[in-house]
């Protein structure tokens, strides 16, 4: 089974898969001329249908599924909007997570595994900027104290960087400073 969000997109079959273009094992699915009504026979189909909608019903489509999703049994309901995110994440890639939660209308994006784990990757993100920013800091309060008193002691801009163990560029700034 190939899948395509259209058909636009399918490259056609290589040389040496020519002879399943025209048997019953190969079979080429176009999402975005899928039977509209689709979504009302599955839920998780038409989840797979959103990648092939033109984008401005596509928001539109996700809010109802997302709805029957609400009640209808045996559904999973976070694991759907959890689908649905992603498949939002890419089809709209330049919009925010808050822009698609607006779009979708739904106030529970804060609950999805999705949205934890982009907030702990921004989080460690963050923490790892930080270090590396005190880090910096430490090493500019460093040259700040250390470069006055050995160039008092003889030393030249290149020995010190050379003995520090840092940029020749750092050790002028701190020179400079002081």
């Amino acid at each position: 089974m190939l899948i395509f969000t259209q058909r636009r997109f399918d490259p056609g079959l290589p040389n040496h898969f020519q002879d399943y273009a025209n048997g019953s094992r190969l079979r080429r699915i176009y999402l975005d001329e899928l039977p509209d009504d689709l979504s009302d026979r599955s839920i998780e189909l038409g989840v797979l249908q959103l990648m092939g909608l033109q984008d401005e019903l596509a928001p539109q489509r996700a809010r109802e599924l997302l709805q029957r999703a609400r009640v209808t049994d045996g559904v999973d309901e976070q694991r759907l909007l959890e689908l649905v995110l992603r498949t939002f994440v890419y089809k709209f890639s330049t919009l925010t997570r808050e822009e698609i939660r607006l779009m979708l209308g739904i106030d529970e994006l804060k609950q999805t595994r999705f949205y934890q784990e982009m907030a702990q990757e921004e989080q460690e993100k963050g923490r790892e900027e930080g270090r590396e920013e005190g880090v910096q800091q430490g090493v500019q309060q460093m040259l700040s104290r250390t470069v006055p008193v050995l160039l008092r002691a003889g030393l030249s801009i290149d020995q010190i960087a050379q003995q520090l163990q840092v940029d020749v560029e750092l050790v002028r700034k701190a020179a400079q400073q002081n």
